[in-house]
């Protein structure tokens, strides 16, 4: 009896001292950031009617220890419920969605997994949001639109950096405090709030007064479509078609296209009933219907015009399309739909030749990538040139003996490919710059896309090194053509680095237009020298 006592007693005891021993064990569990830095918030009015919204969250630990982001929620008008579309979140372990809150739209950033800070450690999250139906015309010289502010956040921010853009030479009835610039392509009103609160948010009503010459319209946009077509002389065509409905009481009179030529100023009107016919677009890329497009009413049309010349790349043995998958008009478009069309003597090699893309808007940036080779003569009715089939039978020769994959021509492959990323990415940086000069890149954009091209540009550059090591070591022979092409690479840095400082000194007001226009044209000519050294290099490679 006492024998069973004891064991009870001993039971109670260890379990206890299990129990205490438990309390005291130290949890994994992380603290939570409660609170955001500054939000860099920007909202522009497009020539469409739409709004993009720009939202960049910039994040601090000032724990003492490691901690964790929570789930951060903005909150817009419930007008854009439905209405409002999200075009990209700039990390991919968080995830958007939206819902209705009371009078309020929310859309929540949830992380998919713990994304933690070390202590003082920062982090920007960035977001791009599409508006529809927001914007409408209250008379002929004036629009409504229901604006943000600055949007209501679940955690509390030390400031809020407020942009708004809208078309050029527009004026606000009433908004106080801002700061006012123009630009040839945009009024921008900027204003700086301090210390807001949590769930704290400025929505407005707005009136916009419009000039005169004012070719703002207002439009919904079902459906889109952009090919690309290779005929069999190897010459490629653009061919852009699109739907739009007049969703407000002012006549359309022109339309501004967005052409993935920029240099184009006239283009094949397509027409389904009778010839088609030569339209000049004009400096601005304007199209003037023959007839004014009414409330309610739809126009469709389709033109085409001659890809840019250096659409198509060649590498690998093989022609390589890769554009972006911005619509042919700056506006939502419900299905954008971008295709390859191939002439007979053409052979496909992509695993696809067609690609859609819902809700795109001019935030957008997927690629249509189509890769594609000539056939041989014999497999097409249509005769290919005796040049291009001596061509083609060198490369089949070349293949022929080359179909054994070696470690020589993995790496001399993948050189060659990230040496086409740098020139393609050296191009993306002086476009950016180009459109910040031109006022048609709000600030934070231009500076989370400056920030992306230098971290890749850090990125290619390493990885070119690496796998030049890599390359001279299987390929000795190959040893001095490398170099020359890392050489190359530096310089081409260099005068990259030149131009954009060029653009800087002018946006600084540090040197006028003429003096920039000159330097421009001289780093031009040296980039293009160096950019065509390199690609001979890469082509001998």
């Amino acid at each position: 009896m006492l024998t069973l006592r004891l064991r009870s007693l001993l039971v109670v005891v260890l379990l206890s001292l299990l129990a205490f021993s438990v309390s005291f064990v130290p949890s994994n569990a992380l603290s939570t950031i409660s609170s955001i830095n500054t939000v860099y918030h920007t909202l522009e009015v497009s020539d469409f009617g739409l709004l993009l919204v720009n939202e960049t969250l910039t994040i601090t630990n000032n724990l003492p220890s490691q901690a964790a982001i929570p789930e951060v929620k903005l909150y817009y008008p419930q007008q854009y419920y439905g209405n409002i579309f999200l075009n990209l979140i700039s990390d991919t372990r968080f995830h958007g969605s939206f819902a209705k809150e009371g009078n309020l739209t929310v859309l929540s950033l949830k992380p998919l997994e713990e994304v933690s800070l070390s202590q003082g450690e920062s982090y920007s999250l960035n977001v791009l949001l599409s508006v529809e139906g927001c914007v409408h015309f209250k008379e002929s010289s004036s629009v409504g639109a229901i604006l943000v502010l600055y949007p209501g956040i679940s955690l509390p921010s030390k400031a809020i950096e407020s942009t708004i853009y809208t078309p050029f030479a527009t004026s606000f009835q009433s908004l106080e405090g801002y700061e006012l610039k123009e630009t040839p392509q945009k009024t921008i009103y900027s204003k700086r709030f301090e210390n807001v609160t949590t769930g704290s948010y400025n929505f407005m009503n707005a009136t916009l007064n419009l000039p005169p010459a004012s070719d703002m319209i207002i439009v919904e946009v079902p459906r889109a479509e952009r090919t690309v077509k290779v005929e069999n002389d190897g010459s490629v065509s653009i061919i852009d078609s699109f739907e739009i409905r007049n969703i407000d009481n002012k006549s359309i009179t022109s339309i501004r296209l967005d052409l993935l030529n920029p240099n184009v100023i006239k283009v094949k009107l397509i027409t389904p009933i009778g010839p088609d016919e030569e339209v000049d677009l004009g400096v601005f890329k304007q199209f003037t219907p023959k007839a004014p497009i009414e409330y309610n009413r739809s126009y469709t049309f389709k033109m085409e015009y001659p890809a840019p010349a250096d659409l198509v790349k060649f590498y690998n043995g093989r022609y390589v399309v890769n554009i972006t998958a911005s619509p042919p008009i700056n506006t939502l478009v419900k299905e954008y739909v971008i295709r390859a069309e191939l002439s007979e003597g053409v052979n496909l090699l992509s695993k696809v030749d067609k690609e859609l893309f819902v809700n795109s808007s001019p935030f957008v940036k997927g690629r249509f990538v189509v890769e594609y080779e000539p056939k041989l003569f014999w497999s097409s009715s249509t005769i290919v040139p005796v040049a291009l089939m001596i061509l083609i039978l060198l490369l089949g020769v070349f293949s022929y003996f080359q179909k054994g994959e070696t470690e020589e021509k993995k790496f001399s492959s993948e050189f060659c490919d990230m040496v086409q990323d740098k020139l393609q990415l050296v191009n993306s940086t002086i476009d950016l710059y180009e459109e910040r000069r031109l006022g048609r890149v709000p600030k934070q954009k231009f500076n989370v896309l400056k920030q992306e091209y230098t971290a890749r540009a850090g990125s290619l550059n390493s990885s070119l090194v690496r796998t030049a090591g890599e390359l001279t070591k299987e390929s000795p022979e190959k040893a001095a053509r490398v170099e020359k092409v890392l050489n190359l690479n530096r310089e081409l840095d260099q005068a990259l680095k030149a131009l954009v400082n060029d653009y800087d000194l002018l946006q600084a007001g540090r040197i006028n237009n003429d003096m920039f226009q000159k330097r421009r044209s001289s780093s031009a000519k040296k980039i293009d020298s160096i950019r065509k050294d390199v690609e001979d290099e890469i082509g001998a490679l």
